[in-house]
């Protein structure tokens, strides 16, 4: 026997609101009424929440002495990335804006 996950309607889409779109209809498919601007909202806060484990996790790694040694020398960079599964896109952390942004559009 299989399960078919709702969730699977999702399947490779990238378009953000066609993806608001899928799981609102999954949403409304287990609690018709549901409010999908709160999990939006819900998304938001999970994003941020995962951005800062990142930078903390980040941090720690600096204070392992042949870390910092390798990054002082050069010879290590360090990279804090995470996958937005909501806007279906990685993004790695920029120092130079403080933030994380999309890789692709660092590759243009």
């Amino acid at each position: 026997m299989t399960y078919d996950s709702p969730f699977a309607a999702i399947g490779n889409t990238r378009d953000t609101q066609e993806v608001e779109a899928k799981v609102g209809a999954i949403v409304h498919s287990f609690a018709p009424g549901h409010d999908l601007s709160r999990i939006t909202r819900t998304f938001s806060l999970l994003d941020r929440a995962v951005e800062e484990s990142v930078l903390a996790s980040l941090g720690h790694l600096i204070g392992f002495d042949v870390v910092a040694r390798k990054l002082e020398a050069g010879t290590l960079q360090l990279h804090g990335w995470v996958y937005d599964m909501h806007g279906v896109a990685l993004r790695t952390y920029a120092p130079d804006k403080d933030m994380f942004v999309d890789v692709e559009s660092m590759l243009r």
